[in-house]
Order: C-alpha cells, then sequence, then structure tokens
C-alpha cells in the first residue's frame, strides 16, 4: 500500500478532498453497492473511500482483474486487504475459486464482514497464513493493513504465522491450473515470487504485482530482482494499464509467459 501513490491516483484538488472529508465524518460507516458488490466501509479508510467515491480501488487494476479473469478461473490472491478486488474477482471467476491469503487480522475480519453481506460469493476461501519463500524467511512481522485517508498509519500488527509458499500451497491442494497470481504485500513480493517458481514455470499463471522499490528493499530485495526473475522463467511483463515498466516510484505490473502472447 502506497499513500503517496493512492492520494495522486484520487487526482484530487484540495477543495474536493475538504468536500470528501466533511462527507466521510458525517457518514464514517456506511454500506454501499459497487460493480454489484456489497462493501462495509469505514470513510475514514483510503480504501474504504475510494471504493464509496470513485466505485473502485486503484481502477485501472480493477479493470484488468475484470477482463483477465472468466467463469472456472481458478485465482491466488496474496495481500487481500478487505476484499476490493477480492469479491470482483470471485464473481467473475465463478464457479472458479479464489484463495485470498490475508495475515492480518484487521483486514481479514473486514473481509469477512464484506463477505457476510455477499451471500451469492462463496467461492472465495480466506486463508491468515503469511506467504513468503520456500525458506520461510520473515525479515518483517509488524504488518500495517490500515491505511487512513489523512495518511496517518495505525499501529502494525505483530503475525505469528510460520509462514507459508504458493508451491507448498498449490502441492498440498492439488491445484493443476491457475490463471492469475495477484501480489500486494508491501515489500514480500519478491519472496512471494522466490517460493512460487514451480508453480509458475509448470501452472504458467498471469501474475499481477507490486513494484515498489523502497519497500523491497526492507526486505533486502529490489524491483530489479523481481524483473531478472521474471526473465529467467521466460515471462515479460507490461504496467497493468497496458504501459511499459518505467522508472515511477511504484506500479502495478503484470507479467505473462512469453509462450502465450
Amino acid at each position: 500500500m502506497r499513500v503517496r501513490q493512492i492520494v495522486r491516483s484520487l487526482h484530487l484538488r484540495r477543495p474536493a478532498l475538504a468536500v470528501m472529508g466533511a462527507w466521510s465524518k458525517l457518514r464514517q460507516h456506511t454500506i454501499c453497492v459497487r460493480r454489484g458488490v456489497r462493501y462495509q466501509l469505514d470513510l475514514s479508510q483510503t480504501i474504504d473511500r475510494s471504493l464509496y467515491f470513485y466505485g473502485s480501488w486503484e481502477p485501472e487494476t480493477t479493470d484488468f482483474l475484470l477482463n483477465t479473469i472468466k467463469p472456472g478461473d481458478t485465482v491466488i490472491e496474496v495481500g487481500a486487504n478487505v476484499g476490493a478486488h477480492s469479491l470482483l474477482m470471485a464473481k467473475a471467476a465463478f464457479p472458479g475459486t479464489v484463495y485470498a491469503f490475508e495475515p492480518t487480522a484487521f483486514a481479514r475480519e473486514k473481509l469477512h464482514a464484506n463477505l457476510r453481506l455477499n451471500a451469492g460469493i462463496s467461492n472465495i476461501e480466506v486463508i491468515p497464513e503469511l506467504v513468503t519463500n520456500g525458506n520461510h524467511d520473515i525479515p518483517l512481522r509488524e504488518l500495517v493493513s490500515s491505511f487512513k485517508a489523512d495518511s496517518s498509519y495505525s499501529p502494525p500488527e505483530i503475525t505469528e504465522s510460520s509462514g507459508v509458499s504458493i508451491d507448498e500451497f498449490c502441492k498440498t491442494r492439488n491445484i493443476s491450473s491457475l490463471k492469475l497470481l495477484k501480489i500486494d504485500v508491501d515489500g514480500y513480493d519478491f519472496k512471494v515470487l522466490q517460493g512460487a517458481v514451480h508453480t509458475i514455470k509448470t501452472l504458467q499463471p498471469v501474475v499481477l504485482t507490486e513494484l515498489y522499490d523502497h519497500a523491497l528493499r526492507r526486505c533486502g530485495d529490489s524491483v530489479n530482482d523481481i524483473l531478472s526473475l521474471f526473465s529467467s522463467l521466460g515471462y515479460s511483463g507490461l504496467l497493468d494499464n497496458g504501459q511499459p515498466i518505467g522508472n515511477a516510484e511504484s506500479m502495478n505490473a503484470v507479467f505473462r509467459w512469453r509462450g502465450a502472447e
């Protein structure tokens, strides 16, 4: 989660921000329907406020997901947070399955609350484990999942998860087909990919991942590590809006196996 990117993505000027802030205080807790999904929102939270006022969270990413996922697909989402994308992906994938990993209690409880509002969406499995590499390297256990609209943070949670890799998970669940692997884990992204190499090689999913060098370096990794790994796997990438990967501070990128292009 990148607060400066979030603010930029809203394309707001100060008067509009002031109006949104005032309205959010009047109706901090509300329920709304966006793209056919009901959400229980706390408008002091950035993701919730974006859903309420703009109809989606990360609109370019949302459009990519809905254009990519088809009925019957299997999706793994690492870093589901409150389910802003999870529920939409599940609707698109039905009767396929979305495996949504979210290790923080704050976000996971909000995700479950949103699921309870959508009785027709029954094809999401919420998994509380932290996803990492095959060595279960966990450089950071203090995780933040509450991002305030005023750019402040709630205190981080301490996760006790021992960690699981995507390769281990897919082997245990006998997953033989995977349309999409979506990763947004604030710096663990490369480690998640390290633990998914066998799955990527054999199932050749589309991979959507965050490229945020500052967060990656906190975990001893970098954007170049991610780009090099994908290159070695025969994948090429673009931003989720179809533009070339450049030198932006942070971005969501889509990688596809070159043989499928």
